[in-house]
């Protein structure tokens, strides 16, 4: 009974935070995008479609427990065009955030890992899945091959990202320990993907799904979302104070 109610509580912890973290990153994102600060406009913008993203594919990790499977498979298509907007316009705002700031086009290197990625999963996923029997736990390796490629895309990028911000950062004026924070968050990262394997294989070996892989994978979630939400607090904290100091009549605060 007890191990009932304490899965439950992790459940809807799990769903709760899925939905505020993308929530409160998007708000960030506005009153980043919308701050007199102009530096970091773009990185505001790059939030939004980011938070837009964590936020659709909540919903739908929400919604596949109550959709019915034909509603589900005609919803599928628009949400894969939606994401890929999404994940591309944030990644342009990204790219020009670089640009603007620092002088460096980004454009070619980012969205070439982003896409070639992309090809290469969908490449991997297919031929492996074609050699699986789908009534058989192995399929699971599919899911957990996808989610590896996707965090490697997401890694190679961020190491990108942390470079520039990591040669720029002496003469950044608001976020000067950008490369930092997101260091901590690709370190964050590789940590949630470690245990995500040790997840997914505990369920393979076992045959089923049983609880405390269940509630291990709902915990890693939790700490999943939880790390969207670093980066954009740290800059708008940043942003927060940069403005105040403009306010007062500092007029050293870059407005790029």
């Amino acid at each position: 009974m007890e191990q009932d109610i304490t899965f439950l509580l992790v459940y809807y912890a799990d769903l709760i935070i899925s939905i505020i973290m993308p929530l409160a990153t998007l708000v960030f994102g506005f009153i980043i995008a919308f701050n007199k600060v102009r530096s970091t406009r773009t990185l505001g913008l790059n939030f939004i479609f980011v938070s837009v993203n964590a936020l659709i594919s909540s919903i739908l990790h929400v919604t596949m427990h109550i959709m019915s499977e034909v509603d589900l498979s005609r919803s599928t298509l628009p949400l894969i065009i939606t994401l890929s907007i999404c994940s591309l316009a944030a990644t342009l705002f990204l790219c020009m955030f670089f640009h603007k700031n620092y002088g460096k086009k980004l454009y070619l290197p980012i969205f070439l890992i982003a896409i070639l990625g992309w090809l290469a999963d969908r490449i991997v996923t297919v031929v492996i899945a074609k050699q699986m029997d789908p009534s058989k736990p192995d399929i699971l390796w599919v899911n957990l091959i996808s989610v590896v490629d996707s965090f490697m895309i997401s890694a190679a990028i961020a190491v990108v990202v942390i470079i520039v911000f990591a040669k720029n950062r002496d003469k950044e004026k608001v976020i000067p320990q950008a490369w930092l924070v997101r260091l901590i968050v690709l370190i964050w990262g590789f940590l949630h993907i470690t245990a995500l394997c040790f997840v997914y294989n505990s369920v393979i070996d076992s045959g089923k799904y049983i609880v405390s892989t269940d509630m291990g994978y709902m915990f890693l979630r939790i700490a999943d979302s939880t790390s969207l939400i670093i980066f954009p607090l740290y800059v708008l904290a940043s942003v927060l104070g940069s403005s105040k100091k403009m306010t007062n009549g500092d007029g050293s605060v870059l407005s790029r």
